[in-house]
């Protein structure tokens, strides 16, 4: 599965996982746990920006299917692999920010 040729219409370049739908999973879920508990926009706000988020996670991943880059296989794995990496990085910077200023690291003079 790793490394598999994608069998669509540009057939010959590898393409597990979807690097597109990777890197637009983990920003558009980076972004949502951003605005859900960092900003201080309205709810109206934080609405538009999730459905705005996730509008364009959509159409990029429904385009690389379209345009035979990938598989839906190849697809899901990015999409699965973005968002689980983009939690993870959001709760871990989150916990070292609060460990930084509990201990006084890199304090501004």
């Amino acid at each position: 599965m790793i490394g598999k040729k994608n069998l669509g219409r540009r057939a010959g370049k590898y393409g597990m996982p979807s690097s597109h739908s990777q890197f637009v999973s983990f920003i558009g879920i980076y972004l949502t746990l951003y605005f859900f508990y960092k900003s201080k926009f309205n709810w109206i706000m934080k609405a538009m920006a999730y459905c705005l988020l996730g509008g364009i996670g959509i159409v990029m991943s429904y385009s690389r299917l379209y345009h035979g880059y990938h598989t839906p296989a190849q697809v899901l794995v990015g999409i699965a692999l973005g968002l689980t990496s983009g939690v993870m990085y959001f709760f871990v910077v989150k916990k070292l920010r609060a460990l930084m200023k509990e201990y006084k690291i890199f304090k501004n003079k």
